[in-house]
């Protein structure tokens, strides 16, 4: 009779051998993986950070280094949950569904693939590989409520900057805990400066450590992991596929006449920040090529109105706002502070008001207050102080009769925009202008500075015209207001721009304001509220000089 402790002993010196042979299988697999790799790219594939993202030109293998950093996972931890994200399910599949295969095969990784779902199963691991698309709300809705080990998006600077938004903090990052799971973005950049891919990977960035100056950072600094090369980092290693590619980018930027400055060069095979002036109506840039702010500002703001708090460096702000009432788009109120003091003329926007179904009532009771009172002014004109320097109004299709009921019902008086031929192409070039030498500051995540990096010029057979793709009330208020401001100073009378005063960073405003959220009761309760106040707390028209 065979002894029961040999039978176990047996088994036992079997199964060592087994998982033996298993881990020199997975580590020889993990060997070939990596030395597929460039150094810049093997950085990037075993950074341990829990956020990273890369930022690189195109070809250049950020794709490759996150199929690495997949697989690796896959054959490593058991019962993995792996997710690839690409801007739609069929670039997801000509991204990476064939090159998985192949590697895996290769590598003799054993894999139970489905077409159908694009999904891979680790046979090794049980882990799970998901290939998806984000291109709607109702694609990432899908997505949520699950825990995952490792989730990448690709190409982030095609995706909606909302939808990434909300993928991001909503749908993938609250469940990452259950596993301390990692997320990553990747992309070569966009022609439109925002967006978190933008925040995260572009120069200075306040909430990124780049790899290359990790060891500058103190112990236990958080922020995204950034990493970033281009093809001359592959051909240093000797990537011969990279000198290929970089011969060929080198005859396409001779074919096309290209500068070594030419944003499309510096986006698609450089890997930069580049935005494209020549199809973007506006010269906003958020910040210059060194990453520091240049036509955005992030200012605090007052906690009852939120308007934005201007610097205490000079103390006659006074204000104009420009309105689109709109006529199928929302209404859009845009304030605008400047000081006759600053020979620079600077103009800050410190507030904004961006919404559907206005009309004359309403409009007065954001304007003036629900008391729709004169002597004791609430809501826009109450938070500047008293009635704006400068104002101008578009009336759009909605005629003369508007600004008619706000003048004879209720005693505010608005300038209607004069629309001479092409005025608004020469409003909009000096405000470009003005962008441009750096001299109007723009609020950080506002409507305006959306549609400032997004609105796009198009040309068809009768000339340069406004892509109706994109919005653009929040940017005629804008023009107009900046317009109606320059013409109290005229257009001849700028100086050279001072350098700008830093914003305020506490929390008392030095104009007199109106409760957060500016809202009213009932039907457009969002819009006004007293909030307790006694009539002590205003001063009127007093207050304005």
């Amino acid at each position: 009779m065979i002894d029961r402790g040999t039978v176990r002993e047996w088994f036992r010196l079997r199964h060592a051998r087994v998982k033996a042979s298993t881990r020199e299988s997975v580590a020889d697999i993990d060997r070939q993986l990596l030395e597929q790799c460039h150094p810049k790219q093997r950085d990037f594939v075993l950074d341990p950070a829990r956020r990273f993202a890369v930022r690189t030109g195109g070809r250049c293998g950020k794709t490759t280094g996150q199929l690495v950093r997949l697989v690796r996972k896959g054959i490593k931890i058991r019962g993995a949950r792996l997710l690839f994200i690409a801007k739609t399910r069929d670039q997801a599949e000509d991204l990476i569904w064939g090159r998985l295969l192949e590697l895996c095969a290769k590598l003799g990784i054993r894999i139970t693939p489905n077409v159908t779902m694009l999904r891979i199963h680790f046979e090794l691991t049980g882990a799970t590989l998901r290939l998806v698309g984000a291109d709607d709300r109702a694609s990432i809705e899908k997505l949520r409520g699950r825990p995952w080990h490792e989730v990448f998006i690709d190409e982030c600077a095609s995706h909606s900057p909302n939808l990434l938004k909300e993928l991001v903090e909503r749908v993938i990052g609250p469940r990452l805990g259950d596993y301390r799971g990692v997320l990553g973005l990747g992309g070569t950049p966009g022609p439109m400066l925002q967006g978190l891919f933008y925040e995260v990977t572009r120069p200075g960035s306040p909430i990124a450590i780049p790899w290359d100056k990790r060891h500058e950072y103190d112990e236990g600094a958080t922020g995204w992991s950034v990493h970033y090369w281009t093809l001359l980092d592959g051909i240093a290693a000797g990537v011969q596929a990279m000198v290929n590619t970089w011969a060929e980018a080198q005859e396409e930027k001779k074919t096309n006449g290209w500068s070594d400055d030419h944003p499309v060069w510096r986006r698609e095979w450089l890997g930069e920040w580049s935005a494209d002036n020549t199809t973007r109506i506006s010269a906003y840039r958020a910040h210059d090529d060194a990453g520091l702010p240049f036509n955005q500002w992030d200012p605090a703001k007052d906690k009852r109105t939120g308007f934005a708090l201007l610097p205490k460096e000079r103390t006659d702000w006074r204000f104009g706002i420009g309105i689109d009432l709109g006529h199928g788009t929302p209404f859009a109120l845009q304030v605008l502070a400047f000081s006759p003091s600053d020979n620079g003329r600077n103009l800050y926007h410190v507030y904004e008001f961006h919404q559907r179904g206005m009309y004359p009532r309403t409009i007065a009771e954001l304007l003036i207050g629900p008391e729709l009172s004169h002597d004791r002014m609430r809501g826009v004109f109450g938070a500047i102080g008293g009635w704006p320097d400068a104002n101008a109004v578009d009336c759009a299709a909605l005629g003369e009769g508007y600004l008619k009921e706000l003048s004879e019902v209720y005693g505010i008086t608005l300038t209607p925009v004069e629309k001479e031929r092409n005025y608004k192409h020469g409003a909009i070039e000096l405000a470009n202008g003005d962008l441009v030498d750096q001299r109007i500051w723009v609020l950080k995540d506002s409507e305006l500075e959306k549609q400032m990096t997004s609105l796009q010029w198009r040309v068809d057979e009768f000339g340069l015209l406004r892509d109706p793709k994109h919005g653009d009330d929040a940017h005629d208020g804008f023009v107009y207001a900046r317009r109606a401001i320059a013409a109290l100073f005229g257009e001849d009378q700028k100086e050279d721009r001072p350098q700008a005063p830093a914003p305020l960073r506490d929390e008392q405003s030095e104009y007199r304001q109106e409760p957060e959220g500016v809202r009213i009761g009932g039907e457009y309760g969002s819009l006004l509220d007293d909030g307790g106040w006694s009539d002590d707390d205003w001063g009127g028209n007093d207050a304005w000089g």
